[in-house]
């Protein structure tokens, strides 16, 4: 009644059949479900894409080695290619140990959001429900994006079944326009830590992710601790430490550590002092290089660092 149409228009959206809307009849719906411009706009582009579309099952195209020689050399950090499914279709050394509870699924591809709403994934997760609210919505874009995709919806109904908290965050339709955002990000200066013009010691990002720029081994005042390497490697890491407190971070909460060393034989000397910092029952992912020479000849060690918290 409210939209002046008849009951039969009515009951068509209803029942999902949108397909030969008019504009005059959208119009009247919008007014009557006291839409906003940006979900009017919604409306009419779900009439717009229905129609006798046959529901397909898409298959993702073969890796092209041209993808694993960009991801396989990043070494600092993990990296990963998924598509509008969340389905995992490269990754580079890295992810596959930050993923490895999702790799232990035997299922093929591996699904990042099935992943995530897995009853292995830790309840203690950081922010777990957050994330998983996250990805609902992504899926949800995704959704809109190929609605006829057999896959996406063979994997919205395998989520929907075990998971009630899948269920409430797919159950709300609010639809927005993202038009901008926000990242926070704070650089730190610790006082504990020598001055060096033209870089920031820390860099955290959104509170969630911080990155130490590599620390050498100078003192607080800036003096170089001696050529002794196990003294050197120890203030690195004690430098590293108080760039991570800085910016509101642990050494526990390090998961990735990048290693320099001037020579390869004092490779033993850095695990023996790193095991006094790190969690050696959950150590962090490593990489370790020989290089020619550091900034200051002196120096036979360097060490950068990624943490989670």
């Amino acid at each position: 009644m409210l939209s002046g149409i008849s009951v039969a228009y009515c009951v068509r959206p209803e029942r999902g059949n949108l397909s030969g809307t008019s504009d005059s009849v959208l119009d009247a719906l919008a007014r009557a479900l006291q839409l906003d411009e940006v979900e009017r706009e919604h409306l009419v582009t779900l009439a717009r894409s229905a129609g006798p579309v046959p529901r397909r099952r898409t298959t993702s195209p073969p890796v092209r080695p041209a993808v694993h020689q960009v991801l396989d050399p990043i070494v600092g950090s993990p990296a990963l290619i998924r598509n509008g499914r969340h389905d995992v279709v490269a990754m580079n050394r890295l992810a596959r140990i930050l993923f490895a509870p999702a790799l232990a699924d035997p299922r093929r591809p591996v699904n990042l959001t099935a992943s995530s709403f897995s009853t292995r994934t830790p309840a203690t997760f950081p922010r777990l429900g957050k994330r998983r609210a996250g990805t609902a919505a992504m899926l949800r874009h995704e959704a809109g994006r190929n609605p006829h995709d057999m896959a996406l919806s063979d994997l919205i109904g395998e989520l929907s079944t075990p998971s009630e908290f899948f269920r409430q965050c797919w159950a709300p339709h609010d639809v927005r326009v993202h038009r901008s955002g926000r990242k926070r990000l704070y650089f730190a200066q610790p006082a504990g830590l020598p001055a060096l013009p033209g870089l920031s010691h820390a860099v955290a990002f959104s509170g969630r992710q911080v990155i130490v720029s590599g620390q050498v081994p100078l003192n607080a005042a800036g003096e170089f601790v001696g050529e002794d390497v196990e003294a050197q490697l120890r203030q690195v890491f004690t430098n590293v430490s108080n760039a991570l407190v800085a910016a509101g971070a642990e050494m526990k909460d390090v998961v990735k550590l990048t290693v320099f060393l001037t020579d390869i034989a004092d490779a033993a000397v850095y695990r023996t002092v790193r095991d006094q910092f790190v969690d050696t029952d959950n150590p962090p992912a490593s990489s370790l290089f020989q290089v020619g020479a550091l900034i200051n000849p002196k120096f036979r060690a360097e060490i950068e660092a990624l943490a989670v918290i």
